[in-house]
């Protein structure tokens, strides 16, 4: 992925970079600041289209946004002048599912995110956490094959962040989905994922994989863990490596 600064200065944001995520995995993307990740989920997303190369979901090559994909942002992305419950309802109303339908899917999504009493408040009236629980109810109920989520808890306080971490593995195990997320927080990458994949410094590339061997359902107690620890020393490493080589090399253009 190409691009050219206002100066027209090309920068090549991702090079060479191949993965793949199987059914109902949930992996994580991490690595130094500007290393592309955020870029390779947008091209995911089908929000920019890569220089050379192609995404196939399913074998179908994305073309642009759709619906088989569901994205969730850092920003609170929700329509400030619906309802939670008009919120989680637009991609079904969007989708013409009928009145009676959606308002029972959607009531169901709003449950399991704990905003039942909140169904008719409006976004100015939630903390950031709450928000964000309802832009993930908003992108499940719209059943996406995958979804895409680009640091969603990365605004949040640190006891929010822990809280809305065990939400989404408890979310993900009732309603399976392919997820791809990404983070800067090592230990949010390794307590939620089935593989980790860390990238080098820019241009962004794949360096390692690394296989999350902890059971499931995962509480907070395996952040402790003999296993959770040496996996986090290795990402840590990787990841410094890489960021020394970043500013190694800004230091000399």
């Amino acid at each position: 992925m190409r691009f050219r600064t206002r100066r027209g200065i090309e920068v090549v944001a991702v090079a060479d970079l191949s993965l793949d995520v199987a059914d109902r995995e949930f992996i994580s993307i991490v690595g130094p600041s500007g290393c592309g990740k955020s870029t390779l989920l947008r091209v995911v997303a089908g929000l920019v289209r890569p220089t050379t190369g192609d995404v196939r979901l399913d074998g179908r090559r994305v073309e642009g946004p759709g619906a088989d994909r569901g994205m969730v942002f850092q920003s609170y992305t929700l329509f400030p002048w619906l309802t939670v419950q008009g919120n989680v309802e637009f991609g079904l109303r969007i989708k013409g599912m009928a009145a009676t339908e959606r308002t029972r899917l959607a009531q169901d999504y709003i449950e399991m995110i704990g905003l039942r009493d909140f169904a008719n408040h409006y976004p100015k009236e939630l903390s950031g956490g709450m928000m964000q629980r309802v832009a993930i109810a908003r992108a499940l109920a719209n059943d996406p094959e995958v979804l895409l989520m680009d640091e969603p808890f990365g605004a949040l306080d640190a006891q929010t962040r822990i809280i809305m971490q065990e939400l989404l593995v408890n979310l993900w195990q009732r309603t399976p989905k392919t997820i791809v997320f990404v983070t800067h927080d090592i230990d949010e990458a390794l307590f939620l994922s089935d593989r980790v994949y860390i990238m080098t410094a820019r241009p962004g590339q794949i360096k390692q994989v690394l296989n999350v061997a902890l059971p499931r359902p995962r509480s907070l107690e395996v952040t402790t863990s003999p296993v959770f620890v040496d996996l986090k020393r290795t990402v840590l490493s990787s990841i410094r490596e890489e960021s020394l080589k970043a500013i190694s090399l800004t230091g000399t253009e």
